[in-house]
């Protein structure tokens, strides 16, 4: 009988360890991504390099720096990979990849103007004026 509720206890722990584990396997999304309204034919030619990652809300950042992407650009998801686009439609930078992107960093209150329409109010700066992608 003892022996029974050894394997009983066992199995029960055994059983509730699996159920308690919790491992997130949601693929994040991009919520926003805030595109040029126009090709402004020169950009400013500093550089930002890095990693580019989907933060927590659902924004593309470099670092902490919130990318607002040249004209026409725009992302597609393949699974769990999400791609940015260009204005030809074709994938030049895939979530996660390192970038170098010229352009330069860009004052909060013209953010609107340049995209054409209002930020999300969770979307916070930095900000970068994308210009030249490099991938």
């Amino acid at each position: 009988m003892y022996r029974w509720l050894c394997i009983a206890f066992l199995f029960s722990l055994i059983s509730f360890t699996g159920c308690q584990t919790n491992i997130n396997t949601a693929t994040p999304t991009v919520q926003f991504l805030p595109v040029q309204t126009k090709d402004p034919g020169m950009y400013m030619e500093a550089l930002l390099q890095g990693k580019l990652v989907i933060d927590e809300s659902g924004y593309l950042r470099i670092h902490d720096t919130l990318i607002i992407w040249p004209y026409h650009y725009s992302f597609i998801s393949e699974g769990s990979d999400i791609w940015i686009t260009n204005e030809k439609a074709e994938k030049i930078i895939k979530v996660g990849d390192p970038v170098k992107i010229g352009g330069g960093e860009y004052p909060e209150q013209y953010v609107s103007q340049a995209i054409g329409q209002s930020l999300p109010d969770d979307c916070k700066g930095p900000f970068w004026l994308a210009g030249q992608i490099m991938p």
